[in-house]
């Protein structure tokens, strides 16, 4: 019987001193610890646009984007031709090209119209630099009515232009669904 109270009394000792052993350590981890924050604030580059045109009351001209952010962008465009109702809605009769208005077409060699519907300028445009803002080369040179519209119904053009960064070229890729040559211009379906 006292060689069995020995035993207990043995494994308790042992089982105190692991405990022990372990909140020792434990305790050390604890006291060896540190930790650390670094924040990084980054400023980010803009991109921004702009159309350009001369417009009077029956002709659209010279209409282009210039690229006035920060890094250098691809840019498209967005057309809708339409009439308008005198109340300023958009009319259910849709104009036709060289029946109800005249278009002259700019720089076919830089601007591709997909097949989205977008007409999409083939090179990134550069970065504004200073107060220099770099512009596409006309989409339109001119488009204006041609002969008359019913007297309740006004001819109307609007433009949409969006820039995208140029750089990494898989941003474009991705959000525009194109392609990017071996030169950095656009492939358009």
């Amino acid at each position: 019987m006292k060689l069995k109270m020995t035993k207990k009394k043995l494994l308790a000792a042992i089982v105190s001193t692991a405990l022990l052993c372990g909140v020792g350590v434990g305790g050390t981890v604890a006291w060896l610890h540190d930790s650390a924050q670094v924040t990084n604030k980054f400023d980010l580059a803009s991109t921004g646009g702009s159309i350009d045109e001369d417009f009077d009351n029956y002709k659209k001209e010279d209409v282009k984007v210039a690229n006035t952010g920060e890094v250098d962008a691809y840019v498209r465009v967005a057309l809708s031709i339409s009439f308008e109702n005198t109340d300023g809605t958009i009319a259910n009769v849709t104009p036709v090209a060289d029946e109800n208005y005249t278009v002259v077409w700019g720089d076919t060699d830089n601007w591709k119209q997909g097949s989205d519907g977008f007409w999409y300028y083939l090179s990134p445009l550069p970065a504004k630099e200073g107060d220099q803002v770099s512009s596409t080369e006309n989409l339109i040179d001119s488009i204006s009515p041609k002969g008359e519209a019913a007297d309740d119904l006004k001819f109307r053009v609007d433009v949409s232009a969006q820039l995208i960064q140029a750089e990494p070229e898989d941003a474009v890729i991705e959000a525009w669904d194109v392609a990017v040559d071996q030169n950095g211009n656009l492939v358009v379906n």
